[in-house]
């Protein structure tokens, strides 16, 4: 039976992952609401973005004092008043603003998260832990995006933002009541980011982790208009897809839980950098057929998430006790990457290149295939 602080800790990632992406479902709608352009609206990604990469470091250092329950249900209550603000932004400086804030409690969650799920079990399960919790954000993408899509489609983008803040706090809640009290992570100070900085490895995969991110971000952020382009598709359709997606991304998070300390972080994550940057490469051939789409969004949304997984347990399995430093700095890399990423696709939407999106994606998702490879050749840090 599952520890049920790993239930706890997986559906705060759900939370985080809902609030973080509902922008992208809901793109079209929001624009329209706070009378934007959909590249404009597509900026708001980019300062959820930069506001983890900033504070996802800092704030690991400022809380790693504290025990592990109360960093994360602070930083549930924070996420919460972040989108509580973006349900009652009066216009698009306070929707970023809002982005901003929400972006802060999600810093300080999800990389928490995975790094306390490594302290709740032996080594020899720990890759199967982290992987379960971040598998919180697969449910994210299979019910949390698309329902809040729907709902806003339904009700409003606004009551979307709405339902998202008493998920949140709820989780919050049974989050005190469930974790442990008193778990502490090893410190983090100065030394402990000297080492990592240090460490070639440890930076090729954390470099690793931002390169594939921006890649699939540069197609992601604006699937919707892609889709409704492509294939004349409503919002209600396509939330329907990006179910779809998230039903992938399930089926991959699922198949990694289950191998993923018997075959290998390493080999798990490799083979899902090539299987996304072919998938995507692919949908060049895709313009106009939802078949052909279906199939490639299944191949992608698979092997995606596989890579997230399997680079954080690379990162604890190579120094675990810098694991809650490098996990937010790898963190950093993913919202740096997401940040990049907006900017390349919102760069290629307003020069009417949206069709281009997929394959320039790709490029990045092969750098980072490259990148991952020099860092199997580096040696494991040393424990000073």
């Amino acid at each position: 039976m599952m520890n049920p602080a790993l239930v706890v800790l997986t559906l705060g990632n759900f939370t985080a992952g809902t609030g973080a992406l509902l922008v992208t479902g809901l793109l079209d709608s929001i624009a329209s609401g706070v009378s934007v352009s959909i590249q404009a609206a597509g900026q708001l990604t980019t300062a959820f973005a930069i506001s983890v990469a900033i504070f996802g470091p800092l704030l690991a250092t400022l809380t790693s004092k504290l025990d592990r329950r109360t960093a994360l249900t602070a930083a549930l209550v924070v996420f919460a008043a972040g989108c509580a603000t973006s349900a009652m932004a009066a216009d698009y400086y306070w929707l970023l603003a809002s982005r901003v804030l929400t972006g802060i409690g999600a810093s300080l969650y999800t990389p928490q998260a995975a790094a306390s799920a490594a302290l709740l079990v032996p080594p020899e399960q720990r890759g199967r832990a982290i992987t379960t919790v971040f598998g919180g954000f697969i449910f994210a993408t299979v019910f949390g995006v698309p329902i809040g899509t729907y709902l806003g489609a339904m009700f409003g983008w606004r009551e979307a933002f709405a339902v998202v803040v008493g998920v949140a706090l709820l989780n919050a809640a049974v989050l005190w009541r469930v974790m442990p009290p008193k778990l502490m992570a090893p410190k983090v100070d100065l030394s402990a980011w000297g080492q990592i900085l240090r460490s070639p490895g440890l930076m090729l995969l954390i470099a690793t982790t931002g390169l594939q991110i921006c890649g699939q971000l540069t197609f992601f952020v604006y699937l919707a208009p892609y889709f409704k382009t492509s294939l004349a598709l409503t919002t209600a359709g396509v939330g329907w897809l990006f179910m779809w997606y998230g039903l992938a991304n399930l089926v991959g998070n699922t198949v990694v839980a289950r191998n993923i300390d018997r075959v290998g972080a390493a080999r798990l994550s490799n083979l899902g950098i090539v299987i996304t940057a072919a998938a995507m490469a692919a949908f060049l051939f895709g313009w106009g057929s939802l078949a052909l789409t279906m199939l490639l969004l299944a191949l992608w949304g698979t092997a995606s998430f596989a890579i997230n997984s399997g680079m954080q347990t690379r990162l604890v399995g190579a120094a675990p006790w810098l694991a809650p430093a490098a996990l937010p700095l790898n963190s950093t890399s993913i919202y740096l990457g997401q940040a990049a990423g907006a900017a390349i696709g919102g760069w290629l939407v307003s020069h009417d290149h949206l069709r281009s999106l997929p394959w320039v994606g790709a490029v990045f998702v092969v750098i980072a295939g490259l990148t991952s490879w020099a860092a199997t050749r580096q040696p494991a840090p040393i424990k000073r």
